[in-house]
């Protein structure tokens, strides 16, 4: 286990050849000063492979807690073939609308504000209200969804459409049919 004694989130830069294969092992994990783990998912090594920690532009030399991740920073991430295990959750109470629709999101890829994969969800309705800084682009694979701005007016989307739900956005968010998504959201 590392623990981290700066604060706040950091970026973990793992490199190492690996003693069985050869093959040579770069990648970046997140870890959290409060959480004590390296959360992102990848390749299982060795204890004691050394780590090279940034933590706001400084360099500390940590060993890894038995893995090292895959290279995220220089290899395309090829959503179909990532294997990322799925997060699930439901719209907050006071949010909903119609319904109590569960929502699936694979988090292919996230670096310094940058979040994308794909998100899913059944049918149901609830409130929205985008951070003054977060954008999200999206591209529907499947099904029907509907976004109904606070101002007035309602935009739907189907398979193939696309749109962006921008910064400070209010509204409604309504899955008219089971939805399955491609996402990239940016926060400043």
């Amino acid at each position: 286990m590392l623990r981290l004694h700066n604060g706040g989130a950091i970026l973990v830069h793992a490199e190492n050849i690996h003693p069985d294969s050869g093959l040579r092992c770069v990648g970046v994990v997140f870890a959290s000063s409060d959480g004590h783990r390296l959360h992102r998912p990848g390749t299982v090594w060795r204890a004691g492979t050394p780590l090279h920690v940034l933590s706001r532009g400084v360099g500390r030399i940590g060993y890894a807690a038995g893995f090292c991740a895959t290279d995220i920073m220089s290899s395309i991430i090829a959503f179909a073939a990532a294997g990322t295990t799925p997060a699930f959750d439901h719209p907050r109470p006071d949010r909903r609308v119609d319904g109590n629709p569960q929502r699936t999101t694979w988090e292919h890829y996230a670096r310094q504000g940058l979040s994308s994969g794909i998100w899913a969800c059944e049918v149901g309705s609830w409130h929205i209200r985008f951070a003054d800084n977060r954008d999200e682009f999206f591209c529907v694979i499947a099904g029907r969804v509907r976004l109904h701005a606070e101002t007035g007016g309602m935009t739907e989307f189907g398979p193939g459409d696309a749109g962006v739900i921008p910064a400070g956005f209010v509204g409604r968010f309504e899955v008219v049919e089971a939805v399955r998504k491609y996402f990239v959201v940016v926060d400043q």
